[in-house]
């Protein structure tokens, strides 16, 4: 009876929902290095972990339905907009393998999520296995994606009041530690 209640709460953990789902063809817009915006339909899949180092990451783009398919790499654009989610392209250093970053508060000081799917399997009997993926997100800030700083639990406090400095009662819940890291 244990097995088949832990069977049962992997299987239903392995099937979560996504906030964002950017694997399907949506209408959106990229901009290019210099700064042209192009519009058409986008399709991005967020990159997996892996011990295999790649070159960065990229989208798809068609410029209609039936349009021919093209990759678009991260040195090739800035930014991409999909629906109502604004991501952009970030050159630094320690962001090389995951350049793409989801804008997620947009005032002077930015807060930026870095997302990384991670996927595990463990094999079964006869060929039948189980496998987990899950979304990790790491939280970066700055005023721009090009100097953008990973959010640590030391910094959380005085970064988030800096970013939403015009809201003083999250700003207090902040420093109450009623939100946390």
């Amino acid at each position: 009876m244990r097995k088949i209640l832990y069977l049962i709460i992997i299987v239903i953990t392995s099937l979560s929902v996504r906030a964002q789902n950017f694997s399907k063809w949506t209408n959106g817009c990229y901009y290019d290095t210099t700064g042209k915006k192009i519009c058409g339909l986008i399709k991005w899949n967020i990159p997996q972990r892996s011990i295999l180092k790649g070159d960065g990451d990229r989208i798809l783009f068609k410029d209609s339905v039936n349009g021919t398919r093209q990759k678009i790499r991260t040195n090739q654009m800035r930014a991409f907009v999909v629906n109502s989610d604004s991501l952009v392209v970030s050159h630094a250093d320690d962001l090389s393998d995951y350049p793409i970053l989801l804008v997620a508060i947009n005032n002077t000081l930015k807060l930026y999520i870095c997302l990384r799917e991670n996927n595990s399997s463990t094999f079964g009997v006869n060929g039948v296995g189980l496998s987990y993926s899950s979304t990790d997100r790491r939280y970066y800030f700055g005023p721009d994606p090009d100097i953008a700083v990973e959010l640590t639990r030391g910094k959380f406090i005085e970064v988030m009041s800096s970013i939403i400095d015009d809201d003083d009662e999250l700003v207090s819940a902040i420093k109450n530690k009623t939100y946390r890291y």
